[in-house]
């Protein structure tokens, strides 16, 4: 069994891989997917590969509690009825809807009763009204200690190429942030990859802009993931605080720095990935316009920065944004992660608030 990046959080279901992906700089060429690509795994056997499949999650608790104390989250998802065909990578029809079950298991090392905000990215997009059949953009639950918790979730109908599918949650979403607490929302995080459509395509990605770098890693700069910021500073947001508070409909500027972060696809000395922006668990431009950032950075980047405009909610009160990095967001994860023992880190967010108070009369 494969284990996530995080050892409070693992992930089920990371195997060999049987399908075939070539790529130019902003093109992926789908090959029929019994064609071989991801030759970290030529080494394991098949009946291990079997025997991963039919392991179920209450299993894998079991074998992470083993290993681990059991104290943290262990997650997992899985589609229903489609082949595994790399690592976290699967492939349906064309045209076909899939449905997936996400699980996680609370260990209680983060309390007794969590609760949980949770929502879902297609293709870096937030999906409303799909996670146990209700119509809102997120769903909450309460994670009982010791407890495992289930979501059902229902895709659209996915168009020939590949998909990357992210489930997020956000423990204490209705307790804005704490220094403490900003990278949460990564304990619970999952993403897989579907491959839709078994002949050859080629499908155009977005074009990414290159982020001359900031700060070098050579000058001993800290390489960020992701990274609110008010200033070319790297004070967190309203340091020591992460709530900044705002007047009502005005323009907020600040910056998310992002930088350089190893295991890309093929050995690239580039990073590629996609930036998007959720104020109260809903996705917002991140831009006039473009609701998603695509950007890249070369190896010797420690930071870059991504200017941001907002325009403040006339709402008073507590306001979240989040920040979600999505990495190598072309690829399938079969490439992604190819060389999974690497601790490749697949999705990152970072998460601050904006307090909006009345203007002075």
């Amino acid at each position: 069994m494969i284990l996530k990046p995080f050892v409070l959080t693992i992930t089920i279901l990371g195997l060999v891989g049987i399908t075939g992906v070539s790529r130019g700089s902003h093109l992926v060429t789908l090959q029929p997917i019994d064609t071989h690509y991801c030759a970290s795994y030529d080494a394991m056997q098949e009946e291990e590969v079997q025997q991963d499949l039919k392991q179920t999650f209450e299993e894998l608790v079991e074998e992470t509690t083993e290993l681990f104390g059991g104290t943290g989250f262990t997650n997992s998802l899985t589609p229903q009825n489609l082949n595994l065909i790399g690592y976290s990578t699967y492939g349906a029809d064309e045209g076909q809807s899939v449905s997936l079950d996400y699980y996680t298991h609370h260990g209680g090392s983060q309390g007794e009763s969590i609760p949980a905000r949770f929502f879902v990215l297609l293709d870096e997009q937030q999906i409303p009204g799909i996670v146990n059949s209700t119509d809102e953009y997120f769903h909450d639950e309460v994670l009982e200690k010791g407890e495992i918790t289930h979501l059902s979730i229902e895709l659209p109908p996915l168009e020939r190429g590949i998909h990357n599918i992210t489930v997020m949650g956000v423990p204490y979403a209705e307790d804005h942030p704490q220094m403490t607490n900003a990278h949460d929302i990564s304990m619970l995080t999952q993403r897989i990859t579907i491959i839709a459509g078994e002949d050859a395509v080629e499908v155009e990605h977005h074009q990414y802009t290159y982020l001359p770098a900031f700060a070098y890693i050579r000058d001993n700069a800290p390489a960020l993931r992701v990274m609110f910021t008010l200033d070319e500073t790297l004070d967190s947001w309203n340091y020591p605080e992460l709530t900044l508070p705002v007047e009502p409909d005005s323009p907020l500027n600040f910056t998310i720095k992002a930088g350089y972060q190893p295991g890309n696809p093929g050995g690239s000395e580039v990073a590629q990935f996609a930036i998007l922006l959720l104020q109260d668990y809903r996705q917002i431009p991140i831009s006039p316009e473009t609701d998603v950032f695509y950007g890249e950075v070369d190896s010797e980047t420690a930071y870059a920065e991504i200017p941001v405009t907002l325009t403040t909610p006339l709402k008073t009160g507590k306001h979240d944004l989040i920040a979600i990095r999505i990495y190598s967001p072309a690829y399938a994860l079969c490439d992604v992660l190819a060389v999974p023992e690497r601790q490749i880190i697949e999705v990152w967010a970072e998460r601050v608030a904006i307090e909006v108070v009345e203007a002075p009369q």
